[in-house]
C-alpha cells in the first residue's frame, strides 16, 4: 500500500492508494501551525494495520533533498529538513516533490497525458506553475526547480510578482492577477464586476460571472489573460517542442471562458514546430490532481 499527501497553504489531504493507484481512503483537514507533527499524524493514521511500500508528499515550493527551501503558502516549513523530520516520527522510504512536478505525474499515469511520452504540463490557479515530461520521466533540473513557468518574464516593465521580479507570467496569466486586473478596472470603467462581488471581494470566479452577462469590461480582462497565457505557452513550444501542451488548475475549471481566449491568442504567435500549432488538453484529474499526484511519486 501507499500514501499520498497534497500539502498546501489552507489544507492537506492524505490519501492511502493502492498499487493501481486507485484511492482507497481520503481525510482533507485544515493546514496547521505545525505541518510536520501534522503530516506524520495522518501518515500515522493511514499507515495503522498496513504495509506501506512508500509514501509521496507534493508541496508548493522549491526542495532539495528532502529540505524546503522556497515554501511561501507554508512558510513555517522553510528551512525544515522534512525527510530527517518525517523520518524520526515515522521511519519509512519517502518521496518528496513540488507539487506542479507531482501533477504532472498525475497527468502521465491517470490523465490526459497517457498516450504521450513528451508534454508540459501547465497549472494556472492562483498563481501559474507545471511540470515537465521528457521521454515518461519528470524532468526536474540541476537543483530540482525546472517547471517553474510562473517566474518566466513575459513584460519586464510589468507588474511586481511575489518573487521580486517584474512582468512574470504569474503576475499577468494566473487567477490572482485577473482578479487584480478587475479590481483596477472596476474603479475606472463600467462594470457589473463591483456589483456581482457581495462581499466586496473581487475574484476570477467574480470575472467570469460578469462575462456570462456579456459585461464587456469582463470580456476584455479574459481575452487579456488569455493572451498572457497563450504568449507562455508559446514560449514553452518553441523551448521544447512536446507533443502537447495539458493545462490545469482552478482557473481552467472556467471552461470556455478561459480556453476560448487562449486559444484565439495562440494563434497570433508562431509556433516554430513543423505543424506550426499545438494540441492542448485540459488537465484529466481535476480536483483530485494533487493527490494524485502524491501517490504517482511513490509509484513506479
Amino acid at each position: 500500500m501507499y500514501i499520498g499527501l497534497d500539502v498546501g497553504g489552507t489544507k492537506i489531504t492524505a490519501g492511502l492508494a493502492d498499487a493501481s493507484g486507485k484511492i482507497l481512503q481520503r481525510e482533507t483537514s485544515q493546514t496547521a501551525s505545525n505541518v510536520v507533527e501534522q503530516i506524520s499524524a495522518l501518515i500515522q493514521k493511514f499507515s495503522a494495520g498496513q504495509k506501506i511500500a512508500k509514501i509521496g508528499l507534493g508541496l508548493p515550493g522549491q526542495l532539495k533533498n528532502g529540505v524546503a527551501l522556497n515554501m511561501p503558502n507554508v512558510p513555517q516549513l522553510n528551512g525544515v529538513d522534512l525527510l530527517a523530520e518525517l523520518n524520526k516520527i515515522y521511519p519509512a522510504e519517502y518521496v518528496i516533490e513540488n507539487d506542479a512536478n507531482a501533477a504532472a505525474l498525475a497527468e502521465l499515469k491517470y490523465g490526459a497525458g497517457r498516450n504521450y511520452k513528451n508534454f508540459i504540463y501547465v497549472t494556472i490557479s492562483t498563481g501559474v506553475g507545471g511540470g515537465i515530461i521528457i521521454d515518461g520521466r519528470l524532468y526536474a533540473g540541476a537543483n530540482g526547480t525546472a517547471g517553474e513557468f510562473g517566474h518566466a518574464i513575459l513584460q519586464p516593465d510589468g507588474p511586481l510578482c511575489g518573487c521580486g521580479n517584474r512582468g512574470c507570467w504569474e503576475a499577468l496569466g494566473s487567477g490572482t492577477a485577473l482578479a487584480k486586473m478587475a479590481a483596477a478596472a472596476a474603479e475606472n470603467s463600467e462594470t457589473r464586476i463591483k456589483e456581482l462581488a457581495k462581499d466586496g471581494k473581487i475574484t476570477a470566479e467574480i470575472v467570469v460571472e460578469a462575462a456570462k452577462l456579456e459585461d464587456q469590461t469582463a470580456l476584455d480582462l479574459l481575452n487579456k489573460n488569455g493572451y498572457y497565457n497563450a504568449l507562455g505557452i508559446a514560449n514553452l513550444v518553441n523551448t521544447f517542442d512536446p507533443e502537447v501542451i495539458i493545462v490545469g488548475g482552478g482557473v481552467t475549471f472556467n471552461g470556455d471562458y478561459f480556453f476560448q481566449p487562449l486559444f484565439k491568442n495562440l494563434k497570433t504567435f508562431k509556433l516554430l514546430n513543423p505543424e506550426r500549432s499545438i494540441k492542448i488538453l485540459h488537465a484529466e484529474c481535476g480536483k483530485d490532481t494533487g493527490l494524485l499526484g502524491a501517490v504517482a511519486l511513490t509509484l513506479p
